[in-house]
C-alpha cells in the first residue's frame, strides 16, 4: 500500500530530479513524466500543498496546505486516481499544534493521523 502512495505523489510532479543508481555509485539523471495534475480547490484558494496520503483503499486523499495551515479531505471515485478527486469541503487547522505542516501519514490501523511541522520540529 506504500508503494500506492509514493507512485501516486510521484504523479503529481512534473519535474526532473537526480536518483542515486545504487548505495555507492554515480548519481544519474532520471525524469519524471506528467500523467495527471490536480489544482486544489480548497476555499481560499491552497497556494502552497505540501503533504500528501491516501487511506489504505485510495478512496481518499489528504494533503497539508502550508499557506493556509490546514489538513484537506478530498474523496476519489476511483481509487489512486487524482482526476476523480472532488473536495470534500472537509479540514482540520492545524495552527493549534504546528503553523509550518509539511507532512501527514497514517498509522497502520488508520485511528491516527501523524503530522510533521517545522515551526516546532517535531512530529505530532
Amino acid at each position: 500500500m506504500q508503494m500506492k502512495r509514493i507512485l501516486s505523489f510521484l504523479i503529481l510532479l512534473s519535474l526532473a530530479f537526480l536518483v542515486p543508481s545504487d548505495a555507492f555509485g554515480a548519481i544519474t539523471t532520471a525524469t519524471v513524466t506528467l500523467e495527471k495534475s490536480l489544482t486544489v480547490d480548497a476555499s481560499p484558494r491552497e497556494a502552497t500543498p505540501r503533504g500528501l496520503t491516501f487511506n489504505d483503499d485510495g478512496t481518499k486523499m489528504y494533503f497539508v496546505g502550508g499557506t493556509r495551515d490546514k489538513i484537506y479531505e478530498y474523496h476519489l471515485s476511483t481509487p489512486f486516481d487524482i482526476g476523480t478527486a472532488v473536495n470534500s469541503n472537509s479540514h482540520k487547522s492545524t495552527s493549534g499544534v504546528d503553523n509550518q505542516p509539511r507532512s501527514i501519514a497514517f498509522q497502520d490501523n488508520g485511528k491516527r493521523m501523524i503530522l510533521a511541522g517545522v515551526q516546532r520540529d517535531k512530529i505530532y
